[in-house]
């Protein structure tokens, strides 16, 4: 897997050469990452299709990312108590909500942990980081590749969640007088598929460079699926 530290990388590794860093584990570069001031690590996970059918796999997808979260970092305390996956369910405000929408959601949650992350962004300066770049979506398609899965890694089974982009600027989005065959045709790529047994350390690490994002992304319409 790829890596190379981003904006935000580069403040934070002043005394880390290159080499020690392609050389050290997700589990280092997370330390490295956050530091001592007390940083959390881990993405928000929005669920929006409340199917009856799809409860289990909702349940299911959640050990198992923790799980292997915690398989990979060990028993190292010091990135475990910095662990935090918040998994958010609420059909009442999320139920068949899009990913305008649920940026919305995100904002308000970036804003409630660090609010100068909002500042920064709304003002077109780079990365604050993985958490605070990416969030990850289970829409009904991601859930039913997730039926059948069972406590093992999930990465066998063709399962996957979206992987949506927290901010699109201006220049993503197609121009004010497009019609509506040309906006639907627009190739927008704030979002792709990661299979669930990526989603752990080594991909919450590449994701806190947000020009990783170009290495990985693919057409989610092509049946691309981050995985490797």
């Amino acid at each position: 897997m790829p890596s190379s530290p981003g904006e935000g990388q580069e403040e934070r590794q002043q005394a880390i050469s290159g080499e020690e860093w392609e050389d050290a584990s997700p589990t280092q570069k997370i330390k490295w990452l956050l530091g001592p001031e007390g940083s959390k690590w881990g993405w928000v996970v929005y669920r929006t299709c409340y199917k009856p059918e799809l409860d289990a796999p909702w349940e299911m997808l959640q050990r198992i990312i923790v799980a292997n979260c915690k398989d990979e970092v060990g028993d190292d305390p010091e990135v475990l108590d910095k662990m935090d996956w918040r998994f958010v369910s609420d059909p009442t405000t999320l139920d068949g909500a899009d990913r305008d929408q649920l940026r919305e959601k995100f904002k308000t949650f970036v804003e409630g942990e660090d609010p100068g992350v909002v500042v920064a962004k709304d003002g077109g300066l780079g990365t604050k980081g993985s958490r605070y770049e990416v969030f990850l979506e289970a829409d009904e398609q991601a859930l039913l590749s997730c039926l059948g899965m069972d406590s093992g890694k999930g990465g066998d089974y063709g399962a996957y969640v979206n992987v949506v982009r927290g901010w699109v600027d201006s220049g993503m989005m197609p121009p004010e007088d497009a019609s509506a065959e040309e906006r639907e045709e627009w190739d927008l790529d704030d979002w792709m598929r990661i299979s669930v047994g990526m989603v752990g350390p080594a991909s919450w690490v590449e994701m806190d460079n947000p020009e990783n994002w170009y290495i990985y992304w693919a057409k989610p319409e092509c049946g691309r699926v981050w995985a490797s």
